[in-house]
């Protein structure tokens, strides 16, 4: 290898639960029609030019008539010739809830509560960023290497008692932007052995994780509910929810969608590192601001993962173990199987809606033991979100 070779590294996703990673954008209930198990993603009026002339004229009076009236008009007049963007399946239980309230809804606030929101996507299909990945590895590479009860407060917030934990600063109040910032700078620090950390030094500038590779047909459409357990009767008790639009999985749909993404590590020999204490010394900068220059390579991401995605499927299992829900118990005894059949060149990841606060931050190395998420999501109040295998093509 010369000063900086970058090696390319083949890999693939496998969801094993639902996975939603948001576009941000929100499906209205006016564009899509469920039919016969399946979502149709329409256009309005490309449909519209398809119609008969008998039939546009009732088109334009529907939506004279408003939103609400158009929405049961356009799902009596659907068929699948008349053309969608996309389809996918959705579950038996929401079918059946659109279609009772799709005739009885009677004002547009009833209308929001069939958006669906949307998943990555272009015009080849769904498709999962590689800064989510790479942020996940991010994250787990720097819960591994500081310490455990590590000081930072988080607590309920006791102004709203709905709302779940949160961060808060070194003056008692719940941290800000920048206050999240300057923690995220300092674990950073001392997971990297650095006084300081600029991007030109940063290990994680020298990985490049690619979006995946669009993938058609491997998205449905479930209700994701948060869930907590009843103290009393040991039963999990609903509470409020959302439409998603989630990848299809192993454990669900019984599934191994494997969607493919390359891993660049820009590696530094010895030749590389000089030519960054170099740019230092000649920037009048002190060495010492940057101390050891990291290197890193594929395995020690695997590694970290699963140090990391251990510890929170421990965290995961005690709370569905306090409640009497055999059938999750049963699934996380299927994932925990993952695990303990992983090959070296694989790795369990979390991502997405519903992943949990233990996932996606330090929690689970805070001196704050007591305090722990009360609730989960589920999709289908069945299925616990995000999980997924990642492989090394070797």
């Amino acid at each position: 290898m010369s000063k900086l070779d970058i090696l390319n590294i083949k890999c693939k996703l496998v969801p094993l639960t639902p996975i939603h990673i948001g576009s941000g954008h929100d499906i209205e209930p006016f564009d899509y029609v469920i039919v016969n198990g399946n979502f149709y993603r329409i256009d309005a009026m490309s449909i519209f030019e398809k119609l008969t002339e008998k039939e546009q004229l009732e088109f334009t009076r529907k939506i004279e008539d408003g939103m609400i009236p158009f929405r049961s008009y356009m799902k009596n007049i659907y068929r699948e010739e008349l053309g969608y963007i996309y389809k996918s399946p959705v579950d038996r239980n929401l079918e059946e809830k659109y279609n009772k309230k799709l005739g009885g809804a009677k004002n547009r606030n009833e209308n929001s509560e069939f958006i669906i929101k949307e998943f990555m996507g272009g015009l080849g299909g769904k498709y999962i960023p590689g800064s989510t990945i790479k942020g996940s590895m991010r994250g787990a590479y720097i819960y591994n290497r500081i310490k455990n009860n590590s000081q930072y407060r988080l607590e309920r917030d006791k102004r709203k008692k709905t709302v779940p934990v949160v961060l808060y600063n070194d003056y008692g109040k719940p941290a800000g932007k920048h206050d999240k910032g300057e923690l995220d700078s300092k674990f950073s620090r001392e997971a990297f052995g650095m006084d300081s950390l600029t991007p030109f030094i940063d290990p994680f500038k020298r990985l490049t994780v690619t979006d995946t590779r669009e993938y058609p047909e491997i998205s449905k459409i479930a209700e994701c509910k948060r869930m907590s357990v009843d103290k009393r009767t040991k039963e999990l008790k609903k509470g409020s929810s959302d439409y998603l639009e989630v990848l299809k999985s192993k454990y669900w749909d019984d599934e191994e969608n494997s969607l493919e993404f390359s891993i660049g590590i820009r590696y530094l020999e010895k030749e590389g590192i000089e030519l960054i204490k170099n740019y230092y010394d000649n920037s009048n900068r002190k060495k010492s601001s940057f101390g050891e220059i990291l290197t890193f390579d594929q395995y020690e991401f695997l590694d970290a993962l699963n140090n990391k995605m251990r510890d929170v499927m421990k965290e995961e299992i005690s709370f569905y173990n306090r409640s009497e829900n055999k059938e999750i118990q049963e699934l996380y005894k299927k994932i925990k199987a993952e695990f303990d059949n992983l090959e070296d060149n694989e790795a369990i990841i979390r991502i997405g809606k519903g992943s949990g606060f233990a996932t996606f931050t330090h929690l689970l190395k805070s001196n704050n033991n007591h305090i722990r998420s009360a609730s989960r999501v589920l999709a289908e109040e069945k299925y616990p979100m995000g999980w997924a295998k990642i492989v090394i093509e070797e």
